[in-house]
């Protein structure tokens, strides 16, 4: 099964594309781990990049923004390609499914309250 599952805050705007008749989005989330890390006595935080597309991406472009709280299911695709004869590994997440997970200033301002799940 490949599948992920990410809580987190968007750290920058919805960017939203259109190839031919296909809606991309990408944006990034930082989610924080599990237990602080015994050095700094803070918790270490993981950046993620994100990609949508169709209606999950202009929900995402129409409705999320820099700050927000989100819950984001997907799963992870390979992006490999070959560069000056070597093989480059790369990977992204996918985003299938994503939820309000909090508020903030820009949630509170929007029409839906944000307590209210949203999925496409």
């Amino acid at each position: 099964m490949n599948q992920f599952t990410l809580l987190g805050n968007l750290t920058k705007d919805v960017e939203l594309k259109i190839a031919g008749e296909t809606s991309i989005a990408e944006t990034s989330i930082a989610v924080p781990r599990k237990y602080k890390n015994k050095k700094t006595g803070e918790y270490d935080t993981d950046f993620f990049r994100l990609k949508a597309f169709g209606k999950t991406a202009e929900f995402m472009a129409n409705y999320l923004g820099k700050g927000q709280k989100v819950l984001v299911q997907g799963r992870i695709q390979n992006n490999n390609y070959e560069k000056d004869g070597k093989t480059i590994y790369n990977d992204e997440r996918v985003v299938e499914d994503v939820y309000f997970a909090g508020g903030n200033k820009q949630s509170e301002e929007a029409e839906e309250p944000a307590e209210r799940e949203t999925s496409f």
